[in-house]
């Protein structure tokens, strides 16, 4: 019975993980403009350094920095209370 449970977790293990991948070369995240308050929650909760925030004319914005390392995890979207961040598909 345990080698039973245990052979179920590694599957769905292996299952999420290509899932990852697959969403990964398919997806990638969009900051927009208009809506971006500049307050770097997202900044902070990206794992993959992905993200960075800058200083212009119209105060902090966060822009995608390094787009390749984005892994469309969604994390920075939750961390988002104004709803600035989406994922889009890879061009």
């Amino acid at each position: 019975m345990i080698y039973i449970c245990i052979g179920i977790i590694i599957f769905l293990w292996i299952t999420v993980g290509f899932s990852r991948r697959r969403r990964r070369r398919r997806k990638i995240i969009f900051v927009s403009d208009c809506i971006c308050v500049g307050c770097r929650r997202c900044v902070r909760r990206c794992r993959h350094d992905v993200l960075e925030a800058l200083k212009g004319e119209r105060g902090t914005r966060v822009t995608v920095k390094r787009p390749e390392r984005c892994t469309a995890c969604g994390k920075c979207i939750d961390k988002c209370m104004y709803g600035a961040l989406k994922l889009i598909e890879r061009v």
